[in-house]
This record gives structure tokens, sequence and C-alpha cells, in this order.
């Protein structure tokens, strides 16, 4: 017997939702997990689905390409094209019939499986998104603990990014040199394949 996909109130939503505007709306910034996870399992260059744009300088991850000061943030690319509204998340596919769908599916951004849940001093919130169209969101639509879950596992991806990132930011400011936004993922590449390679050793042992 096959068995049956179990899907959480808050995913039956979203999947039901024809619009999916929020794939659209917001800019999706990423942790250096889901490029990596992405990355892998699609088998593509991070440069190829992921785009840099200057970060605020209260940006705890931006990372520098140089000595100027500036640091920056990944997010999604988006496509504006005849066939999709402007800002269209690059893998967001939308078919003739107009219902929308990611074509990541489980393989999503963590930010994307965590919406609209928001963690605020450890309590679990819904975010105060105006960009969604289908429904004004509220805890009942969530498990709280799934959701719980999902805004943990987010807060653990975003803090092991930003050690990360500050650990890049240090060798350029050693180096005094200027790098390529290809030179920083490839720098993001290499150390997520150490951690997983050591990851699968520990489950061996």
């Amino acid at each position: 017997m096959i068995p049956q996909a179990v899907c959480s109130t808050k995913e039956m939503l979203w999947l039901s939702c024809w619009e999916k505007r929020c794939c659209s709306y917001y800019t999706v910034t990423l942790t250096g997990s889901d490029i990596w996870r992405i990355s892998k399992t699609m088998q593509l260059p991070p440069q190829v689905f992921t785009r840099y744009a200057e970060a605020p300088a209260s940006a705890e991850d931006g990372f520098a390409l140089d000595a100027s000061g500036k640091h920056y943030w990944t997010a999604l690319a988006k496509r504006d094209t005849e066939e999709q509204p402007p800002g269209t998340c690059c893998f967001l596919l939308r078919p003739p019939n107009g219902h929308a769908h990611c074509a990541l599916g489980d393989l999503r951004p963590t930010v994307c499986k965590s919406f609209p849940s928001i963690l605020i001093n450890g309590v679990l919130c819904i975010g105060d998104y105006s960009g969604c169209t289908c429904r004004a969101w509220a805890l009942a639509h969530v498990d709280i603990g799934q959701e719980t879950a999902l805004a943990q596992i987010l807060a653990r991806e975003r803090a092991e990014y930003r050690e990360i990132v500050h650990r890049w930011n240090r060798r350029v400011e050693q180096a005094k040199q200027q790098y390529s936004y290809m030179e920083f993922c490839n720098y993001l590449m290499n150390v997520y394949a150490e951690r997983d390679q050591q990851t699968q050793s520990l489950d061996v042992a």
C-alpha cells in the first residue's frame, strides 16, 4: 500500500491558494543552509537561482565583497516576463489553468516553510504580512507545535549562517581585496559540504 501524504492545515490552505502572491510580493532572503540544499538537490550553481543586493547596516548576516563597508544579502532570484507577474519567484510555476505552485516543493527555503509564523521572545506569533491576498492568517490556521519547531529550525539556520558569514567577512577584511559574488557562493558551498560530510560521518559512527 502506498502511504498517503499528510499535510498540515496551513499547508493545505497554502496549496489551495491559486494566486500565491506571497511568492511574488516578498523578497526571500536565504540562509546558507537553504542555498546548499537547493544547489545540491537541483544540481544548480547558487548564482543561477539567487541574486544579491545591498543589505542594511543593521543586518547581522550581511556579507562583504571588499573593504568598503558595504554588506549584501542573498535572495531567491525573481523574473519579469510576459507570462509571469512582475517580481515572480524564479521557482513559482503558473500553468495554463492559473493555479500557481512552487517547483521546489518541500525543498523550498525554511523561511517559506515557516510563513506566516514568527517567533517573538520565544512565543509563536503570526507576522504582519500584507502581501498575502488569499486570507488574513491567524494562529487558528496553524499547528502550534509544528510551526514552533519550524521557527526554531529557521532561528538555528540563521544563527549558523551568521557565524559563517562573519568568518568570511574577517577573511575579506584581512585580504583587503575585491571578491566576486561567485567566490562567496563557492565559499558557502565548501563550508556546507564539509559540514555535510561531518554529519554523515557521525551518522555512520
